[in-house]
């Protein structure tokens, strides 16, 4: 029987409150203080998928500037595009779930 959300969980529900959009690794950086670990990200992304698979939240991959950071950038910023996993209640939010994985 479950006791409950988790850490990770309980953070990254904080962290929807207060923001639109969250990315989940500024979830550990702000948890933590420093880089979250490899270990730590693996728990991080985990909670995003429990909670995404249980309806609290919608998980999502955007593009993002590596340089400056721009969330959803389409065409190429100031740096190389990559992807970042982001966690929302936005339902209009426009991105993507490797297959597999819950899209929301």
């Amino acid at each position: 029987m479950s006791r409950g959300f988790g850490r990770w969980q309980r953070s990254l529900l904080v962290a929807v409150e207060k923001y639109d959009v969250v990315p989940v690794a500024d979830v550990g950086w702000d948890e933590l203080g420093r880089e979250p670990s490899r270990t730590e990200m693996v728990a991080l992304r985990r909670a995003a998928r429990t909670l995404a698979e249980g309806g609290q939240l919608l998980a999502r991959y955007l593009i993002c500037c590596d340089r400056c950071g721009e969330l959803g950038v389409l065409f190429r910023c100031c740096g190389h595009r990559g992807y970042v996993l982001v966690v929302t209640r936005r339902a209009d939010l426009k991105g993507f779930m490797p297959k597999g994985r819950p899209a929301g």
